[in-house]
C-alpha cells in the first residue's frame, strides 16, 4: 500500500542504481530550440518517424513526437525492467517508487520528459483493489520512457525542443522519408 513506501535510505539506493543506466544530467545542460520550416501535418510526421525507437505520440492542444528515448522503465507485478545506455537491470520495485526514484535520478532541464502511461492496475499499490488474472500479453502497469527531445506543432508550425544534458540532438532528419505536404498541383501532375 502507499504507506509501503520506500524510505529514503531504500531510495537514495535506487537512485544510484538508476543513475548506473544513465547518469544524471549534466549541469550545463543547454536547451534547444529550432524552428523547423516543415511543410507538413502532424500524421505525415508521425509517419515518417513511426520506425524510429519508443516513438510516441501525443495530441492535445498541440501535437508532440517522441522518438528514440535514452531510458525506458515498465514495471509489472513489482518486477522492473530499466533500459539505458548502461545496459539493462532488473529489479523489484513497485511502479510509484520506481517513478519517485527515476525523478530523483533525472530531474533536470523541462526538455527532458517522462512519456509513456500508468494503469489501472497500478492503482493496487495504493489500496486493496480486485485484479484480473494477468496474462503473458497484458500490458505493464507502467511504462515510462525519458526523452531528450520532442518535436512539437501548433497552429500550423512545427519547433523542435530538447536538452543536451545527456547527449548531443539535432532534429531529426528523415531523409527519403522526409514529411511534406502534397498539394493539389502534386496530385495532378501524379495523375490517376
Amino acid at each position: 500500500m502507499w504507506s509501503d513506501r520506500l524510505d529514503s535510505e531504500s531510495l537514495a539506493r535506487l537512485v544510484e542504481q538508476l543513475r548506473g543506466i544513465l547518469p544524471g544530467p549534466r549541469a550545463d545542460a543547454r536547451s534547444v530550440t529550432e524552428a523547423l520550416e516543415w511543410q507538413c501535418d502532424p500524421a505525415e510526421t508521425a509517419e515518417a518517424l513511426w520506425p524510429e525507437a519508443g516513438f510516441s505520440w501525443l495530441d492535445q492542444a498541440r501535437t508532440r513526437l517522441f522518438a528514440n528515448p535514452l531510458v525506458s522503465l515498465a514495471v509489472s507485478d513489482g518486477r522492473a525492467t530499466i533500459r539505458g545506455p548502461g545496459g539493462t537491470l532488473h529489479l523489484e520495485a513497485h511502479g510509484f517508487d520506481l517513478l519517485e526514484a527515476a525523478l530523483a535520478a533525472w530531474r533536470g532541464p523541462a526538455e527532458g520528459l517522462l512519456c509513456g502511461y500508468l494503469s489501472y492496475e497500478l492503482g493496487a499499490e495504493l489500496e486493496e483493489v480486485p485484479l484480473p488474472r494477468r496474462t503473458a500479453r497484458d500490458l505493464p502497469d507502467l511504462y515510462l520512457a525519458l526523452y531528450d527531445w520532442r518535436l512539437e506543432y501548433e497552429d500550423g508550425t512545427w519547433r523542435f525542443l530538447g536538452t543536451d544534458a545527456w547527449r548531443t540532438i539535432h532534429a531529426p532528419n528523415f531523409g527519403a522519408r522526409a514529411p511534406r505536404s502534397t498539394t493539389r498541383e502534386d496530385e495532378l501532375e501524379a495523375g490517376p
